[in-house]
C-alpha cells in the first residue's frame, strides 16, 4: 500500500486497519504491517514509500527473555547484532529456521514488524548474527534498537 501525498505512516495504518480487520484468516495467524522504504545512497536519505502486509503465524519463537547475550558489533564497516540464545531458545530457533529456509521470518519490536529477513540456512547452536537492512543507516538503526531492547528489556 502506497502512502498518499503528505500522509504519515500512522495515518496510513489507521486508514488500512479496517480493511485488515475484515480479512478472514486461518486460525493462529494475524496480519501486521511493515514499512517499505527506499534508500538513496547518494544523499543518505531513506524515504518511507508505503506499508506491506505480513502474515504472522503462531506465537513468537524467541523473546527478550530467551537472549543470554546481545552485542552490537562492526566488522569491516558492516554493522550487525550478535545474539546468543539460551539452550531452550536455541533449540526452538534451530527448528524454526530449518522449517523456514528461503522464506521470511519477522522481527517484531514492541509488537510491530521491524524487518522480515529471509532465512538463508538453518541456524544452529543459538548464535545469531543479524545484518539487517539494505543500507548502512537502516542497519545501524535496527542493530541499535535490537541491542537496546535485548540488553535492557525491563526498561522498555
Amino acid at each position: 500500500m502506497e502512502l498518499r501525498p503528505r500522509e504519515t505512516v500512522a495515518a496510513a495504518k489507521t486508514r488500512v486497519q479496517p480493511w485488515l480487520d475484515s480479512i478472514p484468516l486461518p486460525a493462529g495467524t494475524r496480519l501486521a504491517l511493515m514499512e517499505l522504504d527506499d534508500h538513496d545512497p547518494d544523499t543518505g536519505r531513506t524515504t518511507i514509500l508505503g506499508l506491506r502486509t505480513v502474515l504472522l503465524r503462531g506465537p513468537a519463537i524467541v523473546g527478550t527473555g530467551d537472549v543470554s547475550q546481545a552485542l552490537a558489533e562492526q566488522i569491516e564497516g558492516n554493522d550487525f547484532l550478535s545474539i546468543t540464545l539460551t539452550p531452550d531458545a536455541a533449540r526452538r530457533f534451530e527448528e524454526a529456521t530449518a522449517e523456514w529456509q528461503k522464506r521470511r521470518i519477522a522481527i517484531l519490536i514492541d509488537g510491530a514488524v521491524d524487518s522480515a529477513p529471509v532465512v538463508l540456512s538453518k541456524i544452529s547452536r543459538g548464535k545469531i548474527r543479524l545484518t539487517p537492512g539494505a543500507n548502512p543507516e537502516e542497519r545501524r538503526a535496527l542493530v541499535a534498537r535490537l541491542a537496546d531492547r535485548l540488553t535492557h528489556p525491563a526498561a522498555k
